[in-house]
């Protein structure tokens, strides 16, 4: 490196070392076939400490983890409780109490209008700490972030016909609790009692009816 530029990136490097970083992989469950990937997140885990870098996993099943990833974990973030099997096992593998195992069972939830319930399990130096957490989001955040397949069927069709911004403002108002599966579950009631049956291209139909129905309030709203 010239030795003009060495001042500037000698105080930039130093900057960069005091920053802390992250390291994020989510849907870990991907790395499952590839070792070399994996053995290096252990050794970040091992080493990251000294360099200012968290690293963080995400995966839907505790079995995506290996045993000493999870004796690494410093923070765990339980999203959902899961089957009863599988409260069980997360119950031994950290350590929960009856009250917090209980508390799983019963308190945690994916996201709705009062925000999203998880367990939070913290190492620290005065010991462990395990805490119910709720993380609210707003009705617009909730509708970006939902990942089921027919509240994302509704959000893409809107994104692509009104765009993305809109859309989400549109769907905030209409269902404030991030998701339309109460009115649609109403819907094909009725669509199944008119018609007796209730199929793919039923579901499909009323899926494009509520389109239609969010389409024209949003026409009237702009007009």
């Amino acid at each position: 490196m010239p030795e003009a530029y060495r001042h500037f990136h000698q105080a930039r490097i130093s900057e960069i070392r005091e920053d802390p970083k992250r390291i994020v992989f989510d849907e870990f469950h991907r790395t499952s076939k590839a070792q070399a990937v994996r053995d290096q997140v252990l050794q970040d885990m091992r080493e990251g400490r000294k360099w200012k870098v968290q690293i963080a996993l995400l995966s839907q099943s505790l079995d995506d983890f290996d045993e000493t990833m999870v004796e690494f974990a410093t923070s765990i973030f339980i999203m959902e409780a899961g089957p009863e099997q599988a409260v069980q096992k997360t119950a031994k593998v950290f350590g929960l109490t009856n009250t917090a195992r209980n508390s799983l069972k019963s308190r945690v939830h994916g996201p709705n209008e009062s925000g999203a319930t998880f367990l939070a399990q913290f190492a620290t130096k005065d010991g462990q700490n395990t805490q119910l957490l709720t993380s609210t989001l707003g009705p617009i955040e909730l509708w970006a972030l939902n990942t089921s397949a027919e509240d994302v069927y509704i959000r893409n069709n809107l994104y692509q016909k009104i765009g993305a911004r809109v859309a989400r403002k549109l769907l905030a108002r209409r269902f404030p609790n991030g998701t339309a599966t109460k009115a649609l579950e109403d819907m094909y009631a009725n669509f199944k009692q008119d018609s007796g049956f209730m199929d793919d291209a039923g579901k499909e139909s009323v899926m494009k009816q509520l389109l239609d129905e969010l389409l024209e309030e949003n026409r009237k709203n702009t007009s």
